[in-house]
């Protein structure tokens, strides 16, 4: 989803991945569209931390997101795990906050029947 098809298959893809974001960029990322190895996955990351493009990340089975820090999410496998860019990106994918790290957010949504 988030990888370009003329991207590489090699260490290079995540230098490829970044210098063209506006090619691959969609709203929510694939963690293992990142790369191959869990490496370049991490460098990937990282840049797109720094840069502002990642900033939650979201448990693909149950449509969960949350802050980047949350215990929670740090355990989940990578092919379950997303990022999105702000919340709305993660509403508008159909995910819900974290009742852990985000609970304002979950009571509000909670209250609200299940909508935001």
């Amino acid at each position: 989803m988030f990888k370009h098809a003329n991207c590489p298959d090699t260490a290079d893809s995540a230098t490829y991945i970044i210098k063209n974001q506006h090619l691959a960029y969609q709203s929510m990322i694939n963690h293992t569209d990142l790369g191959n190895k869990p490496f370049t996955r991490f460098r990937v990351l990282q840049t797109l931390i720094a840069k502002g493009e990642v900033k939650l990340g979201g448990y693909r089975k149950n449509k969960i997101y949350g802050t980047l820090t949350c215990k929670a999410g740090k355990r989940m496998k990578p092919e379950n795990r997303v990022f999105f860019k702000n919340e709305q990106e993660a509403i508008t994918a159909g995910y819900r906050p974290c009742g852990n790290c985000m609970p304002a957010q979950y009571k509000q949504w909670k209250n609200n029947n299940g909508t935001i």
